[in-house]
């Protein structure tokens, strides 16, 4: 797989990134409540409700399309996320978890026994993940965001300020309050949406859940 290196820079293989090849679509008239509000307000609207994104649980289904819009990956399975823990298990097609406890991250692919440990740290910059971990400082910092309201749901649109970002565009959506997509552009033109379902906050969840345990035998790599 080809994704957490837009979660994670140091990283090159897995499948959590969310790429955008096309603009935002626009919405028909008179079903847009609210367009372009101030960098600051949509920021400041985002912050919170990444704030409120704590003790989540849910479902996510993901797709990797090309510049033409063909598929080229899809897959799916669970999340947990307790900071500054995160879970993310895929589970069809192919198995693998990754796993996140602070500034550690556990990729684990049970085909080819093995574990790649990553440790992250604050000069891979800011990431979709990292923010979704609590990190909305970067958000003024890194970003220029903008948000549209349109049939109850809304979207921010973050564009990075950096010219060496890994993302162009992204885009998270929300309803009632709940994450419902994520949605990145890349430089090579590729695009990966990620929708969720099943989103629960508050959620009490076991701490064991966040340890990886891994067969006896299983090759330990270090990125």
């Amino acid at each position: 797989m080809a994704a957490e290196k837009f979660l994670f820079p140091t990283v090159n293989k897995l499948a959590l990134c969310f790429l955008m090849a096309l603009g935002p679509v626009p919405a028909a008239a008179g079903e847009v409540e609210q367009r372009s509000a101030s960098s600051s307000t949509a920021t400041a609207a985002l912050a919170a409700l990444i704030d409120e994104f704590d003790g989540v649980t849910g479902r996510f289904r993901q797709s990797i399309l090309d510049s033409a819009n063909k598929n080229l990956e899809e897959s799916s399975g669970s999340l947990a996320l307790q900071r500054p823990k995160f879970r993310w298990q895929v589970e069809t097609p192919f198995a693998q978890l990754i796993v996140v406890n602070g500034a550690v991250m556990q990729i684990y692919d049970p085909d080819l026994a093995q574990v790649t440990v990553h440790e992250l740290d604050a000069e891979m910059g800011p990431t979709p993940l990292t923010m979704l971990l609590g990190d909305t400082a970067s958000l003024t910092s890194e970003f220029a965001v903008s948000s549209v309201v349109e049939g109850g749901e809304q979207r921010f649109l973050l564009y990075p300020k950096s010219p060496t970002s890994l993302i162009l565009q992204a885009e998270l959506t929300f309803r009632g309050g709940l994450l419902q997509g994520l949605l990145m552009w890349d430089s090579a033109g590729h695009r990966t949406r990620i929708q969720f379902s099943q989103i629960q906050l508050a959620q009490r969840i076991e701490a064991e859940l966040f340890n990886l345990v891994v067969p006896e035998g299983t090759d330990v790599i270090r990125g």
